[in-house]
């Protein structure tokens, strides 16, 4: 799929406000940090991508069709973050060790000029070009993610477990349910079979040979999940990794 330039694109301008509370935490042998911040963005000649044709005619496969980057107004990102992050050791001269990191966040992107005409020549506004206008959020964006991740380090090795969660994007542009339509993508079918996204989880194990070499097995999106994050874009399987490590002094 082409991207297209945009020679009469102007740069984005923001301006942001954060603000944010780090406590210390100490419950037993873990030691850690607790953040907690509230932020707000807004933006003048906010850039997006928007998917529209943008050429009358051109020899690739979509003739003319595809993303270019436009100028859409002011738009504002406001949000909350909660993180954890700490490690927990044990045994005799602390050779365990458990870190954990984790957190979620919490943003509502909005256009603030939903009205506003961005197209050269035809109304491009972000009404007319949205599939879900609930609350003018903008395009592509998920407003909660959930990460976690620990690793358990101990004299031979490790043995780590990460996982992931973001809500599904209900805003894109309404040109993919337009040309599901006349193609048949195949796109409705997928939203109405894939209301939600699936937690995605990872695993690492690594093993110390010597004090020289190390070998581990890294596995990503280990329950095999199929999803989309964004239309039309199946995300990677499952992938297993075997990564040998030898370092020199």
């Amino acid at each position: 799929m082409q991207v297209y330039p945009n020679g009469n694109l102007k740069p984005e301008s923001s301006t942001s406000l954060e603000i944010g509370v780090k406590q210390g935490v100490k419950i037993g042998g873990f030691l850690g940090y607790l953040d907690v911040a509230v932020f707000q963005q807004r933006y003048t000649d906010f850039i997006e991508f928007t998917f529209q044709r943008w050429a009358e005619s051109s020899d690739d496969l979509l003739n003319g069709l595809g993303f270019g980057s436009l100028n859409t107004g002011e738009s504002q990102v406001r949000g909350a973050e909660i993180s954890l992050m700490g490690q927990a050791k044990w045994g005799s001269r602390d050779q365990h060790s458990l870190d954990i990191l984790t957190g979620y966040t919490y943003t509502n992107p909005i256009s603030l000029t939903p009205d506003y005409n961005y197209g050269e020549g035809e109304m491009t506004t972000y009404l007319g070009t949205s599939h879900d206008t609930t609350g003018h959020i903008l395009k592509y964006r998920s407003p909660h993610l959930v990460r976690f991740d620990a690793q358990w380090t101990h004299p031979k090795g490790f043995m780590g477990l990460s996982a992931r969660y973001q809500s599904v994007i209900k805003n894109f542009d309404e040109a993919f349910i337009i040309f599901d339509d006349l193609a048949d993508w195949g796109l409705n079918e997928w939203l109405e079979e894939h209301p939600t996204l699936p937690w995605i989880i990872d695993l690492r194990v690594g093993f110390d040979i010597n004090d020289h070499s190390q070998v581990s097995l890294v596995v990503s999106n280990l329950l095999n999940k199929e999803y989309s994050i964004r239309p039309l874009a199946i995300e990677s399987p499952r992938l297993v990794n075997v990564v040998y490590t030898y370092e020199v002094n």
